[in-house]
């Protein structure tokens, strides 16, 4: 069931965080701006609208939520501390400007009803360097999962015990082959998955879906994941 105020409210704090996203809101009420706090499950109940939503970063890479709701007509603000690649993403989805987490009250209702008039946020050169920002991660992010794919059967294996976290030795124990063999099939690993350390490309296997073990990594793998 949609709620009446959240779909009149001009200002939209949307945060799984319940005390910050109330806290913020209160704040912003303080301010004399109307503001209504929702978590991110939430959004639904949000019409098109022409007010402002105010999306904490952590909340908006978890979800779809920046477009949905710049295509619903909501000009969207993300704020938290700065991390240049999540907002790149951000902006690439149509958010429109970007809070310092640590930003005091009144420039954030400064912000928020610069936006109602339709002025404030990124310059359009910082959406564009932004947006070309994004677009480079994501294709490298495109080509590391082609790379996972590409992975020789015993390539899998050996990125699955450095998920595991064991280290070449230990592989080549195991597999009954040389300490030099391991290392170069890890070169080729992090060849494929462009890649500059065993640390990174652990942490792409795990960003999509590798599974501790060798023979459950496959399983969990899903090459469409993002």
């Amino acid at each position: 069931m949609r709620s009446s105020r959240a779909q009149g409210a001009r200002v939209v704090v949307i945060d799984d965080r319940r005390l910050i996203r109330e806290a913020i809101a209160g704040s912003l009420a303080g301010c004399g701006l109307d503001t209504q706090a929702l978590a991110a499950d939430a959004i639904d109940d949000l019409d098109t609208g022409e007010g402002v939503v105010l999306l904490s970063l952590g909340t908006a890479s978890r979800g779809n939520h920046v477009a949905a709701l710049a295509m619903r007509g909501w000009r969207v603000v993300v704020y938290g501390p700065w991390d240049e690649t999540r907002v790149a993403a951000a902006v690439a989805d149509g958010a429109l400007g970007f809070v310092p987490g640590a930003g005091g009250v009144e420039d954030v209702a400064a912000q928020c009803r610069g936006l109602l008039r339709g002025r404030g946020g990124f310059t359009a050169e910082e959406r564009a360097r932004l947006a070309a920002h994004a677009l480079r991660v994501r294709r490298a992010e495109t080509h590391r999962v082609g790379g996972l794919a590409a992975l020789t059967p015993r390539e899998r294996e050996v990125l699955s015990g450095l998920v595991d976290g064991r280290r070449a030795a230990e592989i080549a124990a195991d597999s009954y082959v040389s300490v030099t063999t391991v290392r170069n099939q890890v070169q080729s690993i992090l060849a494929k998955l462009d890649v500059h350390s065993q640390l990174e490309a652990v942490a792409t296997a795990r960003k999509h879906g590798w599974e501790w073990g060798s023979e459950r990594s496959m399983a969990g793998f899903d090459v469409s994941a993002s």
